[in-house]
């Protein structure tokens, strides 16, 4: 019986090895906003956890829409979606999901 060579496996310096570091980002999805609101009145309950840079409606149905909304930074960002997550706005039955967007 012929024995086998015993696999050779390369040591790699730690230092070589490149760590892939989590991406921040400064953008949220917020959806199930009212389907018949406008930017102007929903801004000024989101603009309360940090300075918007861009806002835009991006999907639309069922009577309500999604909206994407960039922050001036990843701070603001997670910190509004920690506190408008299952958020309710007056007069619409359904609470606000929330989520950070990372863009590659």
């Amino acid at each position: 019986m012929q024995q086998m060579d015993q696999p050779q496996f390369m040591q790699i310096h730690p230092v070589c090895v490149r760590q892939q570091q989590p991406q921040q980002t400064s953008t949220i999805m917020v959806g199930n906003l009212p389907g018949n609101c406008e930017m102007y009145q929903i801004l000024p309950f989101i603009a309360v956890y940090g300075q918007i840079v861009n806002m835009q409606f991006c999907a639309q149905g069922q009577g309500v829409q999604t909206a994407l909304i960039e922050f001036s930074t990843p701070e603001e960002a997670m910190n509004a979606v920690s506190y408008l997550t299952n958020m309710y706005i007056p007069g619409h039955n359904l609470p606000l999901t929330t989520s950070l967007v990372m863009m590659g």
